[in-house]
């Protein structure tokens, strides 16, 4: 369960942020079931299935990416596509 997944989606979107700013220049591991929360915060992203764990690619543009932002939606729908594969 990822630590925002209680809150609402403004508040999400903001305490997503604020932990962003906040572990900037840390390791941080985070698992979560949010599509939208992996693409705009992750530097790596990596899906686990029955098959293993592999590496999924991410917009070139750096973290905290912009929710509305076109590469981000894009890469969401894509994460999304291959998740439901």
């Amino acid at each position: 369960m990822s630590p925002f997944s209680a809150l609402d989606a403004k508040t999400r979107s903001e305490m997503q942020a604020l932990a962003f700013e906040a572990l900037a220049g840390k390791t941080v591991l985070l698992v979560t079931h949010d599509p939208t929360e992996a693409i705009r915060l992750s530097h790596r992203l990596f899906v686990m299935d029955k098959s293993g764990v592999s590496p999924h690619p991410l917009p070139q543009s750096p973290p905290a990416r912009a929710v509305n932002h076109r590469a981000t939606l894009s890469a969401q729908a894509e994460l999304l596509l291959a998740l439901n594969s």
